[in-house]
């Protein structure tokens, strides 16, 4: 993908003027076109005919991208659950049809559209019957007198991990290829690009050029977006705003300034009485000394934020607090290593929805098999859930901390601006994605700042890392033969009197090798082993706690799965597989103990 960079006075604006190599990764809010499926498609195909009749201009003016998929899933549900119970399903298909047709038009080189139109079909539909069109994506982009990049419609913002930020769930980086096919198309479908939050609205970018050589420079970016639309009766909008401004100064040196607002329209309907506001300001700074054979950085974050709620006039919160984050990293480059350490603090109050919002909502039950014994049980989420339904993650952001299932991440359940917290971390990184050994290890070593319900403060450790060996350069081999394994070691603790001990392992395993040319044999394994017990806390619409309650746990999951791959292409590939998920609670043996057995094929088409 090429850039074209247009430079006036002393600003840059990159603009990406050629057609893009890569399909559209995400979505916007899908609607419907219309309630006839002949409706539909006559839309769909205007907007075709619209986009050919450009292209058949003298400059061409329009390309495409796209991705299709067919997706098939066969799953069994057995074990001790099934006793007496006589109205369960036990086994069913599922599985669809879709195809994202991205359709870009530019027709001048300041001005380009994009609208992702998707056309979907559920197996088990006959000839149009739950067929679907939607809009999944409608972006307008440009530059505005040369100099300011803008975007209007379903855009990506993505800031620092303490202002607007999409932390990572409870996956591990060095799973096998088989879990990271099923993860990409949850990920897929639920806008998860990197960390960026998907929403509606507009965003801007500039850069003033300090010197001529473009050394040092400031860059600004800026974004709107309405997070929650009113209903004209009890519900106000909702708004997210902010921006930043980072200075490149030379010799390493780098500044930031962040803002972000987080609010609901105030007086927008008669009888409104409640009012919510939520402002994070932080500032960053870097700065290195960068030599021949070592790489030295300093780095840090910090902030405060300041929330304000109201219910009514006699009933208001408010509190600030702040946090600070530093870290320093030396990179030895002749052995392709780099150590890292650090402290931080977050305060108790410390409150920025944008990057405290979870991604996986931890009330929603598995849209397979979501109801155990008789259907009178909602059946809790498991790792193989989380790695394989899509039904399972957030994609709004949220004004108070969610819940959270605390065998899935205990010490940081809300990433790096996870409230409450203080304490050291370090690390190694060594090789990369291309080199023969890819490896980290990580620890971090905190404690609560105050305590929850009691004086008594939790201490956490968290221990997490693995390696990917690339072993067909061991071998000198065109073949892949790729083996990864990695873990996670979690303990929270706390004194009497509301004693805590929880313990938590996580591991995996997964090795890919390449039989015939662009032909892959995949295994893959994951366990999650936790036991111990845990008060979480029950907090209300003003994000204070109101109540505690009690979770015991003493649980077994593993995950197994065999299966083969065929790369058409790196966008097109067929991949078959089998599953195997097995839940052991030792709390109770009879209505929780099952195994979930799964067939899975799937054929994605990318270009």
């Amino acid at each position: 993908m090429k850039l074209k960079t247009i430079d006036i006075l002393s600003f840059s604006v990159s603009w990406e003027a050629k057609p893009l190599s890569q399909p559209f990764p995400h979505r916007g809010k899908g609607f419907k076109v219309s309630s006839q499926l002949a409706g539909r498609f006559r839309g769909a195909f205007t907007l075709l005919l619209l986009a050919f009749t450009l292209n058949a201009q003298d400059k061409p003016k329009v390309f495409f991208d796209g991705l299709g998929r067919a997706l098939v899933t066969h799953n069994e549900l057995d074990g001790n659950v099934l006793k007496n119970d006589t109205a369960t399903p036990n086994r069913g298909t599922d599985g669809y049809a879709l195809f994202d047709m991205g359709v870009n038009l530019q027709p001048y080189d300041y001005l380009r559209g994009k609208a992702i139109v998707r056309l979907k079909n559920k197996f088990g539909s006959f000839y149009g019957q739950g067929a679907s069109v939607e809009f999944r994506q409608l972006l307008i982009e440009g530059i505005i007198a040369k100099k300011v990049k803008y975007a209007l419609g379903d855009i990506d913002v993505e800031m620092t991990p303490y202002t607007v930020f999409n932390s990572v769930d409870s996956s591990n980086a060095y799973e096998s290829d088989l879990f990271k096919t099923r993860r990409e198309i949850v990920h897929y479908e639920n806008f998860n690009v990197g960390n960026n939050w998907r929403v509606q609205g507009a965003k801007a970018t500039a850069v003033l050029l300090l010197n001529k050589k473009g050394s040092a420079k400031i860059k600004f970016n800026s974004f709107g977006t309405r997070t929650r639309p009113t209903n004209y009766n009890s519900l106000a909008d909702r708004f997210l705003c902010g921006g930043s401004a980072n200075g490149f100064f030379g010799k390493g040196i780098n500044v930031g300034l962040n803002y972000v607002h987080f609010f609901e329209l105030q007086n927008q309907l008669k009888n409104q009485s409640t009012s919510y506001s939520n402002d994070v300001i932080t500032s960053n700074l870097s700065w290195e000394i960068d030599t021949k054979k070592v790489l030295f950085r300093v780095k840090g974050e910090l902030g405060s934020s300041y929330f304000q709620k109201s219910i009514s006039k006699d009933t208001s919160t408010s509190n600030n607090d702040f946090f600070f984050d530093l870290k320093a990293e030396a990179e030895i480059k002749p052995l392709g290593i780099r150590f890292f350490g650090g402290y931080k603090e977050v305060g108790p109050q410390f409150s920025s929805p944008s990057a405290q919002t979870l991604r996986v909502n931890a009330d929603l039950a598995p849209g397979l098999f979501p109801n155990i014994s008789n259907n009178l049980v909602i059946r809790q989420q498991l790792l193989f859930d989380r790695t394989t339904q899509e039904n399972l993650y957030n994609q709004t952001i949220q004004p108070v901390l969610m819940s959270y299932l605390p065998q899935f991440g205990n010490a940081l359940p809300y990433g790096d601006a996870t409230p409450n917290r203080t304490g050291f971390n370090a690390g190694i990184v060594a090789g990369g994605k291309e080199k023969l050994i890819n490896a980290s290890l990580r620890a971090d070593i905190m404690s609560e700042i105050i305590g929850e319900g009691t004086p008594s403060l939790r201490k956490y450790m968290l221990v997490r890392g693995g390696a990917t060996l690339n072993l067909q350069k061991l071998l000198s081999s065109e073949k892949l033969l790729v083996f990864s394994a990695g873990g996670r070691f979690e303990t929270t603790n706390r004194q009497a009197p509301a004693t805590v001990s929880l313990q938590t392992q996580q591991l995996d395993a997964g090795i890919t090798a390449e039989t015939m040319k662009n032909l892959d044999v995949m295994i893959g394994y994951k366990s999650l082993a936790s036991n111990g017990n845990e008060f979480l806390a029950i907090r209300n619409s003003r994000n204070l706690i109101e109540d505690y309650s009690i979770v015991k746990i003493n649980f077994m999951q593993q995950m197994g799965s065999l299966g083969v791959r065929y790369r058409f292409s790196d966008k097109t590939f067929f991949t078959i597989q089998g599953n195997y998920a097995m839940n052991e609670n030792k709390l109770d043996e009879g209505a929780s103990n099952y195994a979930i057995t799964q067939y899975f094929v799937n054929y994605t088409i990318g270009f």
